[in-house]
């Protein structure tokens, strides 16, 4: 079983990296919306999932899990942070995209835009 955010193909994920060029299609495909229902499901001997390493990390830490990298250099994936332009400075969204830009920076390398 492979376990994925959404039982719809798109390209730049699994489906287009991974799965498709390798004409590998999973016999049980299950849509979860939840990182730690992904990981919990894993760890129980129930399949394979694609997950950021962050996402993982604890597990990891543990010995519950065993990650591999995917593809020569990893599967790089770029975020966007998108709010309205009118927002306030200090309002709590614009407050929330700090942390995230600052956490996103700190975890690998970014551009702004």
């Amino acid at each position: 079983m492979h376990s994925t955010y959404s039982a719809i193909p798109q390209e730049g994920f699994e489906y287009g990296r991974f799965l498709r060029p390798e004409k590998y299609y999973p016999s049980r495909l299950v849509t979860v919306a939840s990182p730690e229902a992904f990981v919990d499901l894993v760890s129980s001997g129930l399949g394979i999932s694609i997950l950021a390493r962050w996402a993982v990390e604890p597990r990891l830490f543990k010995s519950e899990l065993v990650a591999l990298g995917l593809g020569e250099n990893g599967l790089q994936l770029q975020w966007h942070l998108v709010m309205r332009d009118s927002q306030a400075n200090d309002s709590p969204a614009s407050q929330c995209a700090r942390i995230l830009v600052d956490w996103a920076s700190s975890e690998c390398p970014i551009e702004s835009v």
